[in-house]
């Protein structure tokens, strides 16, 4: 913890950035979980702002039939999802846009079984809105409640080979969601390993304070172009009430009483971020200007203060070895010429290349000297199945280090 000059740390203080993860996901692609909270935020690189999509481990069944969310920020449009869908969801759909899917969305109210067209509209949900998503296997149909009150009965339906998974969907900035139950999500302890760890907040912790992330702020170009912005998450793991000063171009002060977070896509300059707090009476209401009052107040003895470093990932390049020879790219190049290439990791997008038209190879490595440690799962394209075809198609993700023949 950085000390202000004369200040303690907390004697209740632990600290750790070891993420131990709770909410597991077999497709999670532009989210990232903090597994303390169960706050889920959307986060993307790409201009084209994807779907974001978390979709459990494992299929509901009658004893684990029901999850919900509560909804932290609307972000840029509200276009928040909740919903059904198979283990084999497509990339950049909602639930409820593919067949075998249904989805519950916000910011029309709309009920989408299968299409991208809502078969039916119900009450739109907000900010601090609880939405649920119930499956009866009784009589295979699925609910939908909205702050515990039934809104939506389908008739009955086909569960998929499978079973149906449980989905939560965003397709615009600044979006963020918190999952209310662990079930749903959890992993049985003889599967650990069995998926990646989903992208996820580290946290350090302090007596009153989980900061989220812990040490470093991943920042990108926000909606204006012009500044940027990353996901700050807070949380009062204790029984009172504290006062924070989280110094930004323009300072942002509040309170957080017990169990109470703070998870927001704060805009920086570039610079690194430092947050102070100290404890207030629980129970009193604190304007802006009272907290300034009581910061004066206090000695160095009384605040505490935390620094995350800021990193940029708009500037971050990754260039696996063997493609320099590949040319950067900003738009897609068009067929005719050749083919576009995007390099993610983790599902976060970091560049994209063009490439000459021509026969490529796909290419499994394996770490030299650890041939019997090291194993490799190619998650896509997984052919020749029923599901893809024995040859490259578009939209297909592999992991390839890329050589021409001939």
């Amino acid at each position: 913890m950085h000390q202000l000059p004369g200040s303690v740390e907390l004697e209740t203080e632990t600290k750790s950035l070891e993420i131990k993860p709770v909410y597991w996901s077999i497709i999670n692609r532009e989210v990232r979980i903090c597994h303390e909270t169960g706050i889920l935020c959307y986060e993307t690189k790409s201009n084209s702002v994807p779907v974001g999509q978390f979709v459990g481990p494992k299929a509901l069944t009658p004893d684990c039939n029901r999850f919900s969310f509560k909804v932290i920020n609307e972000g840029v449009s509200r276009y928040i999802a909740i919903g059904l869908v198979h283990q084999r969801y497509r990339a950049n759909r909602q639930p409820g846009w593919e067949s075998n899917s249904c989805g519950y969305h916000a910011d029309d109210g709309g009920v989408f079984i299968g299409s991208g067209s809502a078969n039916t509209r119900l009450k739109k949900y907000h900010k601090g809105d609880i939405v649920a998503c119930e499956f009866d296997f009784d009589i295979t149909q699925y609910k939908f409640y909205l702050n515990d009150e039934l809104v939506y009965t389908s008739k009955t339906c086909r569960i998929p080979p499978g079973g149906f998974y449980p989905a939560v969907g965003f397709h615009s900035r600044e979006e963020s969601v918190q999952l209310l139950e662990k079930e749903p999500w959890e992993l049985p302890a003889d599967q650990i390993g069995s998926l990646p760890v989903p992208l996820s907040f580290d946290t350090y912790k302090y007596g009153n304070l989980w900061i989220s992330p812990g040490a470093v702020l991943n920042v990108i170009s926000s909606r204006s172009k012009s500044s940027l912005s990353g996901w700050l998450l807070l949380f009062n793991p204790s029984r009172g009430t504290i006062a924070y000063i989280i110094h930004l171009d323009k300072k942002q002060y509040g309170t957080l009483g017990p169990r109470e977070n703070f998870t927001q896509s704060v805009i920086v300059g570039g610079m690194d971020v430092e947050i102070e707090w100290f404890t207030v009476d629980t129970g009193r209401t604190y304007t802006e200007e009272a907290i300034k009052d009581e910061y004066s107040k206090r000695t160095g003895e009384s605040r505490f203060f935390h620094r995350l470093s800021v990193n940029n990932m708009s500037t971050t390049s990754v260039t696996p070895a063997g493609m320099s020879r590949l040319l950067k790219t900003s738009t897609p190049c068009k067929p005719s010429i050749g083919y576009s290439m995007d390099v993610k990791v983790n599902g976060i997008h970091q560049n994209s290349f063009w490439l000459k038209r021509g026969k490529y190879q796909v290419y499994i490595p394996v770490l030299k000297d650890r041939r019997d440690q090291t194993t490799c799962i190619v998650r896509n394209p997984k052919f020749p199945t029923f599901d893809y075809p024995n040859c490259f198609q578009r939209g297909m993700t592999v992991i390839a280090d890329l050589q021409q023949n001939g």
